[in-house]
């Protein structure tokens, strides 16, 4: 069994390091026609809309890739002198690392909503169950039905106990 979860864990997280180089790419090209129009701090924002859409879809490992793949394609691309990360000048640096704290910050905030909705998604599940459950019991006149009531809500269930353990 621990060796099947490390395998998903693995798995999720491969996912998520190619989820963030494709999106931090696709920004990358998306940006590239703009350069000539748009200041750096505004293709800086693009990218932090990538790690927060990121998070969103994803979760907070792909947040946190894409924060890191989008500074990187940032300063290579983007900041004089280009195709090199020997950034030249203090305030295109500065860029930069505000670019990842920020889009560090704003991916973990993100990731932590779509966790907490998760929760309470789950939590309002269990919630209809047990409502469901208290109705049959009420309305159980004998022990057979009362039983049967109470095993099919933990066989509904079962599939929420799965996902937290």
């Amino acid at each position: 069994m621990a060796t099947l979860l490390n395998t998903i864990h693995w798995r999720n997280q491969i996912r998520a390091v190619l989820l963030a180089a494709l999106t931090s790419g696709l920004v990358t090209l998306a940006a590239m026609p703009l350069v000539s129009h748009l200041e750096l701090v505004h293709i800086a924002l693009l990218y932090l809309l990538s790690v927060v859409l990121l998070a969103i879809w994803s979760g907070r490992s792909a947040a946190i890739f894409g924060a890191l793949f989008g500074s990187v394609f940032f300063a290579l691309v983007f900041v004089p002198p280009k195709f090199s990360l020997a950034i030249t000048e203090l305030s295109y640096l500065f860029t930069a690392i505000e670019m990842l704290i920020v889009a560090l910050l704003a991916g973990h905030l993100t990731a932590g909503l779509r966790q907490k909705a998760e929760e309470a998604a789950n939590r309002e599940q269990m919630l209809r169950s047990a409502y469901g459950l208290a109705a049959d019991l009420a309305g159980a006149s004998v022990l057979d039905d009362a039983l049967k009531s109470v095993t099919q809500c933990l066989e509904s269930l079962s599939g929420s106990f799965m996902l937290f353990s």
